[in-house]
């Protein structure tokens, strides 16, 4: 990437308004809810901002949770309303310079390790991590068959279902999360 476009970019996201935080049970990446003794990773990303590597510390959680992923950076870059200009800047590099890198970084090339119960809850029209991004996470955890894993689709959902979808998916995301919590826990302790 050139240093003009850097720059520009740099100027872009400074001041692109900062995503809210989400305010259903405190759901940030890298946050950890605790229930009981029982431990879940919850992961959510920031703005249209691939997270590489999660599958790694599922393996030792008791419960997984994700919500609108981008499992695989190099299709992400193509299917995101975000992904042409957000992921080269992300991964210092366009595809065709870096694609060892995309593979490298993208989760769904490790997620056939995952033995972690895993619960995928999508919008089903996220623009931002297409649901394609949430299928190849589920087809790959059952093709491999280590764990069990539950995909909830939300028809007419977006990136933003959790704070600002319809009362009634909100509520039942933040039902499924603590069920799934409370259930899989319950079982691996």
């Amino acid at each position: 990437m050139s240093r003009d476009t850097d720059r520009a970019m740099g100027q872009v996201l400074a001041v692109a308004p900062r995503p809210a935080p989400t305010r259903l049970l405190s759901i940030r990446r890298g946050v950890g809810l605790r229930v009981e003794r029982r431990q879940a990773r919850l992961d959510s990303q920031p703005e249209g901002r691939p997270t590489p590597r999660r599958s790694g510390p599922l393996a030792s959680r008791n419960t997984a949770v994700v919500s609108a992923p981008v499992a695989n950076i190099l299709s992400h870059f193509g299917t995101s309303d975000s992904g042409y200009y957000v992921t080269p800047y992300a991964m210092a590099g366009e595809v065709w310079e870096a694609r060892e890198k995309y593979h490298a970084l993208s989760p769904v090339e490790y997620l056939e390790h995952a033995t972690t119960p895993t619960l995928i809850l999508q919008g089903e029209e996220d623009q931002r991590c297409p649901i394609g991004q949430a299928e190849e996470v589920f087809a790959t955890l059952i093709r491999a068959g280590k764990a069990p894993v539950e995909f909830v689709r939300y028809p007419g959902g977006d990136h933003h279902l959790a704070e600002q979808g319809p009362p009634s998916h909100r509520i039942d995301y933040t039902r499924r999360i603590v069920e799934g919590v409370e259930r899989w826990s319950a079982c691996r302790s």
